[in-house]
């Protein structure tokens, strides 16, 4: 595991190398595709790269601002969240978050590399 942060370039804390691969077609076309973002600071191709505060920044606008439909919510002010960001971590991953009963692979994995003292 120690090769694959050498070879990406990631940092020691907070991050381990993963990948999602989806593959098909919807039946229908949907009007926005919401939660995809795309462009820098969301796709690192070849090796990791830090992104700079102003990227972090648009980021941050494009899911707050309304018209683009990237937010899973549509009424964070309601719900007492200045951006996006602050519902995703504090109510959709908290929601999400139910401890295993048993030792998932994944979990094992990552205690194996480190990841984890869990």
């Amino acid at each position: 595991m120690e090769r694959a942060w050498k070879l990406l370039d990631l940092p020691k804390e907070h991050c381990f190398p993963l990948i999602a691969v989806v593959i098909g077609y919807p039946t229908e076309e949907p009007d926005y595709l919401k939660g995809r973002l795309d462009g820098v600071g969301v796709v690192h191709r070849d090796h990791y790269h830090n992104p700079k505060p102003k990227v972090l920044e648009e980021i941050t606008r494009r899911y707050d601002d309304k018209t683009t439909h990237l937010a899973l919510t549509d009424n964070l002010e309601q719900q007492g969240h200045q951006h996006y960001l602050d519902w995703l971590f504090k109510v959709r991953l908290q929601r999400n978050a139910k401890p295993a009963e048993q030792e998932t692979p994944m979990l094992h994995v990552l205690k194996q590399c480190g990841s984890t003292e869990a």
